[in-house]
């Protein structure tokens, strides 16, 4: 996921400090023992020299001004951001911060935070305006389902059939979930959500083997999602 640069510099820093651990040689091996597999990663490495200036806006505390394409259109926007951090999520890097004032003194915009993907950054530079009246919102909705929040924080009821149970029960989902056997084998978990879009995408993942019983808005959106897939393979 990280730029190849960063990587290098990680490894290398790796080995330096492993050096310290051990009287034993540090060999190839020893570095190699590990790796990581994912589906439709996005090679972040062009976007090196924009990670780097933000990491150091963020060290300093410094505003950015940033060429972003919101949109796959490549239709490009500029704005004007203090970035608090960068966040890692299925594969994609994020920055994550406040829309600001376009000058004078920065003052936030609106009132949440903001999210940008770094593949989709054109450009950022930094500004000499301080990022000291633009810290990041206490989201509320931390730790429900979801990444992007979609306004509010709900209950979802999801009924699964037991082939799933080893998956699905050995994880947190959310910070407040709980699960109720049935007597065949299958179960209801509970859980918050903020994510209508994420739910419903993760719901479909598990083919029949998940049911949505609440909330009553999801459960017709999953049924109108499944009919358009099986419209697809009409001839």
């Amino acid at each position: 996921m990280l730029p190849h640069k960063m990587k290098l510099n990680i490894d290398a820093v790796i080995q330096e400090t492993s050096a310290y651990l051990s009287d034993d040689p540090i060999t190839e091996d020893f570095l190699s023992v590990g790796d990581v597999y994912t589906k439709g990663s996005v090679d972040h490495t062009p976007y090196q020299p924009i990670l780097d200036t933000i990491i150091e806006s963020i060290r300093k505390h410094k505003v950015c001004r940033i060429t972003y394409s919101p949109t796959a259109d490549n239709v490009d926007k500029v704005y004007f951001l203090a970035p608090h951090r960068i966040t890692a999520f299925h594969d994609n890097l994020y920055v994550v911060g406040r829309l600001v004032t376009e000058d004078g003194v920065a003052e936030p915009v609106n009132d949440h935070n903001n999210t940008f993907l770094l593949y989709r950054f054109k450009q950022a530079e930094i500004t000499h305006r301080n990022t000291d009246l633009a810290p990041l919102v206490a989201d509320q909705s931390e730790g429900a389902f979801g990444w992007f929040h979609s306004g509010d924080v709900f209950e979802a009821k999801i009924l699964f059939k037991k082939e799933v149970a080893g998956y699905v029960t050995s994880r947190t989902w959310s910070n407040k979930q709980s699960v109720e056997y049935l007597e065949n084998g299958d179960f209801v978990l509970t859980m918050t959500v903020r994510s209508r879009k994420e739910l419903i995408s993760w719901v479909l993942s598990f083919k029949d083997t998940a049911t949505v019983l609440e909330p009553k808005d999801i459960r017709e959106r999953v049924i109108a999602a499944a009919r358009g897939i099986l419209d697809n393979y009409r001839d």
